[in-house]
Parts: C-alpha cells; structure tokens; sequence
C-alpha cells in the first residue's frame, strides 16, 4: 500500500509521523477485503499562522474515495479527529454494502 505524505514547509518530528501512521493502519484495518497494490493512503499535513493544524488523510479504493480535511490547534487532536472520522466512512460504506447484500437474500428467498 503506497502512502504518501506531504507536509509543506511545517516540521513534523518523528513521534508524530509514527502516531499518523498507527493512525493510517487502523483505518487500513477496516478495509483488510483489498489488496495493498488496490489501495493508496496521502496525507497533507500544514500549520498555518495562526499555529493551527490542518490534517486531510485520503485513501483509494477501487471503487471509492475517502477524504477527511480537519483543523485543530493541537497536532494529535487533528490527527484524533482524522482518524475518527475517516473510520466512520468506512463503516457506514461497509455497513451499506452488508445491507445491500441482506436484501438481495431476502427478495430471493422471497420469489422461491
């Protein structure tokens, strides 16, 4: 699974890049039905001025995007929220999929 990461100009020690990458797994984790050559991870990661973090974590699928883009002014919190959020997508896809396929069984089971 290739991940790239871009940070600008803002440093990020390496603490931190180790606590967005343990992030990144957890959320691969969800989605362990796809292969690591189907699946792409980027993340940006930028400081503005005003010492604000700003943290957008992508991951591609073969059949879907999913993207979060959040602000905090500490570096985990954003990366907290990030990973949050980025989770509840791939659930609430995964949920759609099952739910998708249980009513597929049930007309079937319902013709016969």
């Amino acid at each position: 699974m290739p991940m790239r990461y871009f940070f600008g100009s803002t440093r990020v020690n390496e603490q931190e890049k180790e606590y967005l990458t343990e992030k990144v797994l957890r959320c691969k984790k969800l989605l362990s039905n796809y292969s690591k050559q189907e699946l792409s991870v980027e993340v940006e990661v930028e400081q503005d001025k005003k010492s604000f973090w700003r943290v957008e974590m992508m991951i591609r699928t073969p059949h879907e995007l999913f993207r979060v883009d959040k602000r905090d002014g500490d570096f985990f919190k954003a990366v907290d929220l990030v990973s949050d959020v980025l989770t509840e997508q791939i659930r609430r896809s995964r949920e759609k999929i099952r739910d998708r396929q249980r009513r597929k069984e049930k007309l079937a089971k319902v013709r016969l």
